[in-house]
């Protein structure tokens, strides 16, 4: 429970028996888990009435909920940035990312928009860049000095949310090490991210930062699709 993804609003415990988890609003209890995704000091929540929760390991604002501060409790997710880069709310979620995220993370809204969460350095985002994933926000408050002078602090900081991507009729996702995966309605497959050593399994070695497709799976000898398989070394 090193970054306080037990969700328990403790951290650097070690648990031997099941300890019920809380979510930050009045420190209710989870009770009405569908789903939930635990990877690299990170655990995320999806529930029964389409909110999702994420707590834990925070490095790079990879929560994606509006700072890099590791959280012990678990948050709900509320706003991302659109295509525009405006600060937006969320809609119901649908699914989240079953798969292992290290990185970076997805998931889905009940109106099929897919989201990213995280690092960006390799383009596993498909946002056609490799450019880290937040807004510049300045902050002006008055502080006081020794001599109880007032100042202005206008300093910035990073606004850290997920991202809409720019891809639609997803069936399926999930993430490697670096890299994303897509399967989509007409059961093609799409990926981005890392292929320095071929990871990708595209023709050219390299970094791909937007989705490209990789194959057609109604022309090769596939019959039932209802997920894609990736590990650190292959997306499929």
């Amino acid at each position: 429970n090193q970054y306080g993804q037990m969700g328990n609003n403790l951290t650097n415990d070690k648990y031997s028996i099941f300890t019920k988890i809380t979510r930050a609003y009045k420190y209710e209890e989870i009770n009405d888990v569908s789903d939930i995704n635990l990877c690299d000091g990170r655990m995320t929540v999806l529930t029964t009435d389409n909110k999702m929760y994420s707590c834990g390991n925070n490095m790079n604002g990879y929560l994606g909920l509006g700072d890099n501060e590791n959280k012990n409790i678990l948050h709900e997710h509320i706003n991302f940035f659109d295509n525009s880069n405006k600060i937006t709310r969320l809609n119901r979620i649908k699914k989240i990312n079953n798969t292992k995220s290290m990185t970076h993370n997805l998931f889905m809204d009940n109106s099929g928009n897919l989201f990213g969460i995280g690092s960006n350095i390799f383009g596993q985002m498909g946002l056609k860049h490799t450019e880290e994933i937040y807004i510049k926000k300045v902050n002006y408050f008055n502080i006081q000095d020794g001599n109880k002078n007032e100042k202005i602090d206008n300093s910035e900081m990073n606004i850290y949310y997920p991202v809409l991507l720019d891809i639609s009729n997803v069936d399926e996702f999930g993430t490697g090490y670096n890299t994303t995966i897509i399967l989509n309605h007409d059961k093609k497959v799409y990926c981005c991210g890392n292929s320095e050593n071929n990871e990708l399994g595209l023709y050219y070695r390299g970094t791909y930062n937007d989705f490209t497709l990789l194959m057609d799976i109604t022309k090769h000898d596939i019959k039932d699709v209802n997920y894609i398989i990736k590990n650190d070394e292959a997306v499929i």
